[in-house]
């Protein structure tokens, strides 16, 4: 059973035990580090006798190695005999296998776009390249779970709760509270803005080949040649470009404004609820840093061509596209990572412990009743008198005397 206040005019809580999708950082360490020896397995043998992993030379020893590593850290994290193994040489396993496994399933996006246009996968030779879409598939959930086995590390280690990441006495767990409705902060809202506007010019693009015209030489039979479903939408004037641009800006604006926590009155069945985080973290998290990496390296490279640095034939109206392209995908990416970001900082729930063990816990430490924990802003500031107050009893203490 939910209860409810006013929607709007509070907090939504949640009582009763942990379900096992919000018990993960109990379980993130063992998937993360099952995952990793699957997977190494998987590329050990499915490259058979050679050794070349994505075009790169021994590429399947390396990533073999790097996977068995992961796994030992990830296992480290959660296991007893962890305990002995230095935090620090912990820390680095999880972040830095966080980091490979995020850089292994790079592209998946362009997968999944094509997959949506033309109903195939192809690589670079334009051969169809399922087991290619299916190993980053594989990379980004191994990315998801070290992300969040990383997490769940770095409260332990800061002896914080691993499910809500504050601070709070141990004991029986009342339930989630899930805050208020709350508004980013203004840079991150006027990067939401600016990545809306960078998507214009590219969408005027696609709009006008379309529709038959011309820019910077792009034909329409460019954008209709080898598609499915996104041909037939050119072939009518519609540029699917235009229609996934859409859903974009209209998730990263969800993302930084009221509506996107607490569906809004014209959701008319479900006005007023909690909007589900996985709703727009996922697909924020999917698309947000792929594009962001996209459009900056390939900004950075067609500047280069564009300025002659880099030699090669390419026409000015390649370029120009090129341009238009990456400065696209570059800020519409950084304003969808960075919205993201903010989002799940938000919208995170903390712990609700029965108000009985908090007043016991209080008690025995200070033989006084305890106080609420201080959250956001006023933790700080309660953490700095608390620290102050600290100083000038040492001060105070005359030598010799404790």
């Amino acid at each position: 059973m939910r209860e409810r206040k006013t929607p709007g005019h509070g907090a939504e809580m949640i009582p009763g035990p942990l379900d096992w999708r919000r018990r993960w950082p109990a379980w993130a360490g063992y998937a993360a580090s099952g995952w990793a020896l699957a997977h190494g397995g998987a590329v050990l043998a499915a490259t058979g006798r050679g050794s070349r992993y994505r075009g790169i030379p021994a590429g399947k020893w390396v990533a073999g190695g790097v996977l068995a590593t992961a796994a030992a850290a990830a296992a480290a994290s959660v296991r007893p005999w962890g305990r002995r193994v230095p935090s620090r040489a912990v820390t680095t396993g999880m972040w830095g296998a966080t980091g490979v496994t995020t850089a292994g399933s790079a592209f998946l996006l362009l997968y999944l776009l094509e997959l949506a246009v033309k109903g195939t996968v192809t690589d670079r030779d334009q051969n169809t390249d399922w087991p290619g879409f299916a190993d980053r598939l594989s990379w980004t959930a191994g990315a998801a779970l070290f992300t969040g086995a990383s997490i769940a590390w770095r409260r332990r280690t800061r002896d914080a709760c691993v499910y809500c990441g504050q601070q709070h006495p141990e004991g029986e767990r009342a339930g989630l509270e899930y805050p208020e409705p709350e508004p980013p902060r203004p840079w991150v809202r006027n990067l939401a803005y600016a990545g809306c506007a960078g998507l214009l010019p590219y969408s005027v693009m696609h709009l006008l080949v379309a529709n038959g015209r011309q820019p910077f030489g792009l034909k329409r039979e460019d954008l209709i040649e080898g598609g499915a479903g996104g041909a037939w939408l050119e072939m009518h004037g519609i540029p699917w470009v235009d229609i996934a641009a859409g859903a974009g800006a209209f998730l990263l604006l969800g993302l930084t404004h009221r509506w996107g926590e607490r569906f809004p009155a014209w959701t008319l069945p479900l006005a007023g609820r909690r909007v589900p985080r996985f709703l727009p973290l996922i697909p924020a998290w999917v698309t947000g840093p792929t594009l962001a990496a996209y459009g900056t390296v390939g900004g950075g490279f067609t500047a280069l061509a564009a300025s002659g640095l880099i030699r090669g034939r390419w026409e000015a109206d390649q370029l120009r596209v090129a341009g238009v392209a990456m400065t696209a995908f570059g800020t519409f990416g950084t304003a969808l990572t960075a919205a993201a970001w903010s989002y799940q900082q938000r919208t995170r729930p903390h712990c609700v412990m029965d108000a009985a063990v908090v007043e016991r816990a209080g008690s025995a430490a200070t033989g006084k009743p305890a106080r609420p924990a201080a959250t956001g802003r006023f933790r700080i500031f309660d953490v700095g008198v608390r620290t102050l107050r600290t100083l000038l009893r040492m001060t105070a203490t005359k030598p010799g005397r404790r």
